[in-house]
């Protein structure tokens, strides 16, 4: 505080340490409040008023820096966490009712992370490589794009775009995710498989009375598209793009890339991989 330390109850600092939290806590009050009027009595009502107007300052600081933080993927403070995706989510919603607009979701996770994982003694290696997996998609983002990790290697990005350029974007992401093996110099395949789907009217166009509710919409929306990734990626062996049309349908995205040629999209029937259909 700044304030001349003053005992309290004819208890030293150390001593108050032994007591119960709640008597701790109001010998805690008591000899702040103590220690202001101190300060008042030597410095004049005037000093202790900046005084006190600094701290808290310095406390909302404080606390803006703890949310930033907390707000950001630890392996990656350039992109969101979860906490920070859900954060942004409500503001970004009302900017999409405010302007009329429409927005897609896309979610994927690594194909072979675990295997990558587990093959060291530790997590750092994986955690080195859920920073380098949300730099690698960052990277091929335009900059209103938002990008989060919400756990584990599930990553989640809002875009608006339409369901073609979703797409596409996607597939940006599917390439450049591709390049992990080289980048980390390792034999196992790290690939992405994503999925797709439109962030409904009825969601973009409802105010939430609560947080809770908020979080359920939310949550059925990345649901909607993690359906979309398992059904029209994983299941198919990975490493390919799934979508949920408005119909409720899911296909498997085809891009076709030729030469000095804008890339071609076709849609096809998901097809089970002879291979495991698990999630990794």
């Amino acid at each position: 505080m700044g304030y001349p330390e003053i005992e309290m109850n004819g208890l030293s600092q150390p001593e108050m340490k032994q007591l119960d939290p709640a008597t701790l806590r109001e010998a805690k009050i008591a000899r702040i409040a103590a220690e202001h009027e101190a300060f008042i009595r030597q410095a004049g009502p005037a000093a202790a008023a900046h005084r006190w107007a600094e701290e808290q300052v310095e406390a909302e600081e404080r606390n803006e820096s703890l949310q930033k933080q907390a707000d950001r993927d630890p392996y990656n403070p350039r992109i969101y966490s979860a906490l920070g995706w859900s954060r942004i989510m409500r503001d970004k919603l009302a900017e999409l009712r405010r302007n009329k607009k429409t927005a897609m979701i896309i979610t994927w996770d690594l194909d072979g992370f675990k295997t990558y994982n587990d093959s060291y003694q530790s997590h750092t290696e994986g955690d080195k490589a859920l920073g380098l997996a949300g730099d690698l998609a960052k990277s091929v983002l335009r900059p209103d794009d938002i990008i989060a990790r919400l756990h584990g290697d599930e990553f989640i990005a809002l875009v608006e775009a339409s369901p073609e350029d979703a797409i596409l974007i996607a597939e940006r992401i599917r390439l450049a995710t591709a390049e992990m093996p080289a980048l980390l110099k390792t034999p196992i395949m790290l690939r992405a498989s994503l999925g797709i789907t439109r962030l409904s009217d009825e969601i973009i166009q409802t105010s939430y009375a609560s947080d809770e509710a908020f979080e359920e919409v939310l949550g059925k929306a990345y649901d909607r598209a993690d359906h979309a990734m398992y059904i029209g990626a994983k299941k198919a062996g990975g490493d390919r793009i799934g979508t949920m049309l408005d119909d409720g349908t899911i296909k498997t995205a085809v891009i076709v890339h030729l030469e000095g040629q804008h890339p071609s999209l076709t849609y096809e029937e998901p097809k089970a991989a002879l291979t495991s259909s698990s999630r990794d």
